[in-house]
């Protein structure tokens, strides 16, 4: 790291993250609703069985930034009602 006029703060290894916060890179949906409801249920598209957008989008994190590409699930897995759990 350097300030510009005294030179390097540091010596030795950099270390940097990335967090990217977005989307379940799978075909998803909420089908058609009779009316607006504020938790639609969630529908799962077979549209990508081979789930190639999925492997797309990690790819291009790969690409983009770099290995490792660490990734968290925080889709709730226990639900009364299965919603999100049906994506995780």
């Amino acid at each position: 790291v350097a300030d510009g006029s005294r030179g390097a703060l540091h010596t030795g290894c950099i270390c940097g993250a990335v967090q990217l916060r977005g989307s379940i890179p799978l075909v998803w949906g909420h089908g058609e609703q009779k009316q607006i409801v504020p938790r639609p249920d969630i529908h799962l598209q077979n549209i990508d069985p081979s789930y190639e957008y999925t492997l797309r989008h990690f790819e291009l994190l790969w690409r983009r930034y770099g290995a490792p590409v660490i990734v968290f699930d925080l889709v709730r897995q226990t639900e009364k009602k299965a919603r999100e759990s049906l994506l995780g």
